[in-house]
């Protein structure tokens, strides 16, 4: 008797824990703010512990994140940082950090204007006057240079 009792009541806490997970769940996230300073220092403070060999993690950690509608935002320039801003030892450290378990981090992939390539060897030198002024063509023919 004492058994079905326990199994009984052990029933209703599970049915009113359930319904206040299901209330906890309906009612509105309560964030806390992300103060821009402090994620600065955190960001610094995780860049200035990697070691010399995780180079890779350091190219993201040259760009400051900023906060947009509650999420992390960081700009990152290729595929490979958006890996690194999804690494999990960062978000757990930035959550820790910022004492903020509801933190996000969003990478945001920057396009980048191609630089232009300037010319290295000789051959590329000349192709670069050519394209520049044609008439170099015709002091080239003129005097008989050779460009190897």
């Amino acid at each position: 008797m004492a058994r079905i009792h326990q199994a009984q009541q052990k029933n209703t806490e599970r049915e009113q824990a359930s319904q206040a997970q299901q209330q906890a769940d309906k009612a509105p996230k309560q964030t806390i703010g992300i103060d821009q300073q402090k994620l600065n220092e955190a960001w610094n403070r995780y860049a200035a512990h990697l070691p010399q060999s995780e180079m890779y993690l350091r190219t993201i950690m040259e760009r400051p994140p900023h906060i947009q509608d509650d999420t992390i935002v960081v700009d990152i320039i290729n595929d490979t940082q958006k890996t690194i801003c999804e690494n999990a030892d960062l978000l757990a450290y930035l959550r820790r950090e910022l004492n903020n378990a509801n933190v996000v981090l969003r990478p945001n992939l920057i396009v980048q204007e191609q630089q232009e390539v300037r010319p290295f060897t000789t051959r590329e030198k000349l192709n670069s006057m050519l394209a520049d002024n044609p008439h170099f063509q015709e002091l080239i023919d003129r005097f008989g240079l050779d460009f190897v």
